[in-house]
């Protein structure tokens, strides 16, 4: 509008004004339970309300039949329509900024709210009935924000399986968690696309759970976010975030749904950018026989590889750096070959894979390995399928940082076709060398192995045979064997120096009749020889050769009742502590003096 004015001197002038309203602000919570709570309401065209609106009761039914009255709001700081109210939310056409939106009702059919521009906490869509925790069938169709931008917490979209179109054109940040998620019988069957045009960041993690119709997703400009975790997706045969460069976690899993209906999804995942998952990249995908990573990768904090029908598998170039990498199922891949990875933690063989593969998996790698090797087997097998040791080397692995073989008395009565455990590849162990009660294994073959930062070998029933035939040293972890085998001899003929402890414990049913360790010089720690129990003496050791041993900090025998020679010993009675010098149980049990005097056997 204008209006003229004329001045003194006779001047006319022109001037164009505009006409602007305050807002209207109402400060406090205001509980819409009834249309005619509705309707006074909005007598008051309110434009702001600093505080709690509720619409609806949380049990039963209302009347509420329109919400035109509320559509002069701009600015709420929270809002939640409660499960009494039967009917869209299309009424605040004029809001531009929400505290918090939480949709609790199961009957609304359409959301749409066409100026709203950021939520200040987290915008919610649940159809749980929490009253009797049933989730009854919701009707829900549509969810329209065309201008949002910024939600500052969480996305949340729970059991609403009706959905048909979800539409955040101009989302670009989500400062928590994104969640589309089904639950049970009444996943997600309807929605065909999800789409998050523009798309940038995600604080927490964007996880698409159970949405079962669902062809594709894509939010193409997706650069960072802490995770993105895809599951039970069944009909997803795209997933573009070709923008993304670094995740927290990485987690896609492509199921077997319904076989009748060949839900069989194995998802195209499309990140051409990624460089680094500082969390977990875990992909399950069950039905290809032939996958390549993501090219650009350049580290991963943990590498999960569960891919069964797999016979080739190709690790990217880029590939640099992996704390763990965990074996969960790979049991028709003949060959791993992780030889341009400069950096890896540990390789972790999961129990699932050590449960369903048949053949050793062969490894090929740096000669060098500072990390470590681990075997976890299943803590209550039912079968163990393998005829071999899980692993053999291609190439490689002459060093290891660390060799972990653990099987427990329950675990072993299922690995009953193993009997040989090779590895003859192996030369030095910078840490522990562990393997424990394989019950049917009767060749270990470590006869390349020189150094070892400390070895433990437990019950290994069936065990006549043990090659350590060039092992030179023993590091601060030492050397613990207990016995329970079928040997007759225990020897290392090479070793010269043990920096820890060497403690050699027997059971009353060992055959081991001596015990030599010809060339070794010194023991940092204490030489312990034992049984498992002082009232269980072991009958079948008769003799001991440390001939060459001139220091260690303690010597300790007992129950042996045929062992009565204890002169190879002899030379460390110089630098022994006469009160850590004790032979009890034995044939002959020689006091430190009677060492002293050469009164070392009978």
């Amino acid at each position: 509008q204008q209006f003229a004015v004329t001045a003194y001197n006779g001047t006319k002038s022109t001037y164009l004004y505009t006409v602007e309203k305050s807002d209207l602000v109402r400060d406090g919570a205001v509980i819409l339970k009834t249309q005619a709570d509705v309707d006074d309401f909005g007598q008051g065209s309110y434009t702001v309300l600093n505080g709690h609106l509720t619409i609806g009761a949380t049990t039963g039914t209302d009347d509420i039949t329109s919400l035109a009255p509320l559509a002069s709001l701009k600015s709420v700081g929270s809002i939640v329509v409660n499960t009494s109210y039967h009917g869209d939310l299309t009424a605040f056409e004029n809001l531009e900024t929400v505290g918090e939106l939480q949709v609790l009702s199961k009957y609304v059919r359409n959301v749409s709210f066409p100026k709203l521009t950021a939520v200040r906490q987290t915008l919610s869509f649940d159809q749980y009935t929490a009253s009797t925790g049933v989730i009854e069938k919701p009707i829900f169709k549509s969810l329209d924000f065309p201008e949002l931008t910024i939600i500052d917490r969480s996305l949340q979209i729970y059991y609403a399986d009706s959905l048909v179109t979800m539409n955040f054109p101009a989302l670009q940040q989500v400062g928590e968690d994104i969640n589309v998620e089904g639950k049970s019988s009444y996943d997600f069957d309807k929605l065909k696309a999800i789409n998050f045009p523009k798309l940038t960041a995600v604080g927490g993690t964007l996880r698409l759970f159970g949405v079962h119709e669902a062809s594709s997703f894509t939010a193409p400009q997706l650069a960072t976010a802490g995770g993105v975790d895809i599951e039970l997706c069944a009909k997803l045969a795209e997933v573009n975030i070709n923008a993304l460069t670094t995740v927290g976690d990485l987690k896609v899993i492509g199921e077997v749904h319904n076989v009748a209906d060949g839900f069989i999804a194995t998802p195209a995942l499309q990140v051409p950018n990624l460089t680094t998952v500082k969390g977990t990249l875990y992909l399950v995908l069950p039905n290809p026989t032939s996958l390549s990573l993501p090219p650009a990768l350049e580290e991963v904090g943990t590498l999960t590889l569960s891919f069964p029908a797999v016979t080739s598998l190709t690790l990217p170039a880029s590939l640099k750096k992996v704390g763990t990498l965990n074996v969960n199922s790979l049991k028709n891949l003949s060959t791993l070959d992780i030889t341009g990875i400069e950096e890896i933690g540990s390789i972790i063989f999961s129990s699932n894979h050590l449960s369903t593969t048949t053949t050793g998996l062969a490894l090929k790698g740096p000669d060098i390995f500072p990390g470590s090797l681990v075997f976890n087997f299943p803590v209550n097998p039912t079968n163990i399928l393998m005829t071999t040791f899980p692993i053999t080397v291609a190439a490689g692995f002459k060093e290891v940082g660390g060799l972990d073989i653990p099987v427990t008395n329950s675990q072993a009565k299922y690995i009953q076709k193993v009997v040989t455990i090779d590895l003859s590849w192996l030369e030095r162990v910078t840490g522990t060398l562990n393997i424990g009660r394989f019950n049917k294994v009767t060749d270990i073959n470590l006869s390349n192995l020189t150094s070892v930062g400390g070895l433990v070998l437990d019950r290994l029933d069936a065990l006549t045979t043990l090659n350590l035939s060039k092992l030179e040293t023993i590091g601060e972890s030492g050397f613990n064997y207990i016995v329970w085998s079928k040997m007759a001899q225990l020897e290392l003929p090479e070793l010269t120096s043990v920096a820890g402890n060497i403690v050699i414990t027997a059971y009353s049913n060992s055959t081991v009749q001596t015990i030599s360790f010809p060339k070794l010089t010194s023991i940092t720690g204490t030489l312990t020889i034992n049984t498992s129990a002082p009232a269980s003496p072991v009958d079948a050791l008769t003799g001991i050769a440390f001939g060459a041993l001139k220091s260690a900090a303690g010597v300790t025998i007992s129950s042996f009742p045929n062992l009565k020679d204890f002169c190879s010993l002899s030379g460390v009675i110089p630098l022994t502590d006469p009160a850590k010098w004790s032979v009890t149980g034995c044939g002959y049990n020689p006091t430190h003096q009677n060492m002293v005097e050469e009164n070392c056997s009978q």
